[in-house]
């Protein structure tokens, strides 16, 4: 889980062999094959994995066009996310003795006690009837060594902890928008990586028994790390390799107080390009995670917002009382996993400012409303399969937004939604059902973002009151 809240090509002559390599000489006839894997339809992870998919295909597109290599992407996600296609894409490669290949996945991630394997099993299946085909990360990287490629690199952004069973459910993903590097001395660095490299390189986010971590405003902070420090170091004057690039991610993961405990690993087996021997470097090595900002669509660095933004992070609150809605769902659904459960509550406290409350209705006459702070709520409404053998929270009508209103750190507004509350016994009755209209306060201002150490404009909900309720208790 990850918490949050997927062919012989003839030899060239050696004189060729070492010409491909060398920057300003590639031919058309090379390529990058990026391989992007995201669980985007998952019930917690759907809207990280986007971003994920964006910010890697932002950097496959970069990877490409520094080595003047044709760009061949292919996207396994929403209705293409499973083995199936996996192992159609695997059969299907065929790079070139020059060409590079990276695949990437985003999704859950387990492990098992009888495993000797440290890297994870990828969760391609949920259901007990597919897991036993869930592929295992290193046997996906092997696969892909054999396929003659230059450079194969795997990444894994998932969990590696044990687990005996496993669940989950969707989103629609916006389609990422491409941005083409320019500035040259990124260019220099993806090319000490990528072209005066050979090799492979399997790297896992997290080591047995631990968790990932992923924020579905940012997507996962393990590659979100990735892609920082390789933006950062790669402007730096100073050269950069595969294994300090991976110790600094591990540093800069590591570097945060909620996630310094989390350990990631990678494998390293490499030589420059064009050495007979070469000399092969091997490592397994540990770092850890960190939160995340908003969507760098919504990044502005003005004091005061324009009426366009303004409607931008009206939007963006929508978008969060959706995901709030979502959460609350699988926390009170009894058939879900302990595990997602948890995950979901966690997920659902990330978005709200901290000491929020919620309103509750009660049939109790001395108590007909009463506050509770959120996360006493969220374990209240986790507990009432005690109460019920079934519950089924529901929602209607998208939530409505109102203007914001300029204070003097930022701008306030409220966003009212509609839910329907239904427990049932084990005959499918209803026990106990409401439809309730709740208010909740939206915060919108400049906070410190822990992650990049700087101030963002960022949304996050706050009280949520109760506006209305009609209930009824069945006989």
């Amino acid at each position: 889980m990850k918490t949050a809240f997927l062919t012989p090509v003839r030899p060239l002559v050696a004189a060729a062999f070492l010409l491909g390599f060398l920057p300003g000489h590639q031919t058309n006839a090379q390529t990058f094959h990026g391989i992007l894997i995201a669980d985007t339809q998952d019930s917690i992870l759907s809207s990280a994995c986007e971003r994920d998919l964006s910010l890697m295909h932002r950097q496959f597109v970069q990877m490409a066009d520094a080595l003047g290599y044709r760009l061949r992407e292919l996207t396994l996600a929403d209705d293409r996310f499973g083995r199936p296609e996996l192992d159609r894409v695997l059969d299907n490669l065929n790079p070139g003795p020059h060409d590079v290949v990276f695949l990437y996945y985003s999704g859950h991630g387990y492990n098992l006690k009888d495993r000797s394997d440290r890297f994870p099993l990828l969760m391609l299946a949920k259901d007990p009837d597919g897991a036993a085909r869930n592929p295992a990360l290193l046997a996906i990287h092997d696969r892909l060594k054999t396929s003659r490629a230059r450079l194969c690199i795997t990444l894994a952004d998932c969990c590696n902890d044990l687990i005996g069973g496993m669940r989950a459910k969707n989103r629609k993903r916006l389609p990422p928008k491409p941005v083409v590097l320019s500035d040259d001395s990124l260019k220099a660095t993806y090319r000490r990586l990528l072209l005066e490299t050979a090799g492979d390189v399997l790297i896992a986010s997290s080591r047995p028994p631990q968790q990932a971590y992923a924020h579905p405003d940012s997507g996962s902070f393990y590659t979100r790390a990735f892609d920082d420090v390789l933006d950062a170091t790669g402007r730096k004057p100073a050269g950069l390799t595969w294994n300090a690039l991976l110790r600094e991610v591990q540093t800069r993961f590591a570097a945060h107080p909620a996630t310094r405990t989390r350990q990631s690993i990678y494998q390293l087996n490499l030589k420059p390009t064009g050495s007979p021997g070469g000399r092969i470097t091997m490592a397994d090595l540990s770092g850890a995670e960190r939160p995340l900002p908003v969507d760098g669509r919504l990044l502005v660095e003005e004091n005061r917002l324009s009426a366009r933004q303004l409607a931008d992070f009206r939007e963006l609150t929508r978008q969060k009382v959706g995901e709030f809605q979502k959460y609350l769902t699988i926390v009170a659904d009894p058939d879900q996993q302990d595990n997602i459960r948890e995950l979901a509550l966690e997920n659902a406290l990330k978005l709200f400012v901290p000491g929020a409350t919620m309103q509750v209705g009660s049939t109790h006459p001395k108590t007909a409303v009463r506050a509770y702070p959120l996360e006493i709520y969220l374990r209240r409404l986790r507990n009432l399969e005690k109460k019920y053998f079934d519950i089924r929270i529901s929602f209607y009508d998208l939530a409505l937004v109102g203007d914001w209103a300029e204070t003097g750190g930022g701008y306030l507004t409220t966003a009212t939604y509609f839910q329907r509350f239904q427990g049932y016994n084990q005959k499918g009755q209803v026990m106990y059902g409401a439809k309730t209209a709740k208010q909740m306060e939206v915060d919108l201002r400049r906070r410190e973002d822990p992650f990049f150490e700087e101030n963002r404009w960022t949304v996050l909900l706050g009280d949520v009151r109760l506006a209305e309720t009609t209930a009824r208790t069945s006989p």
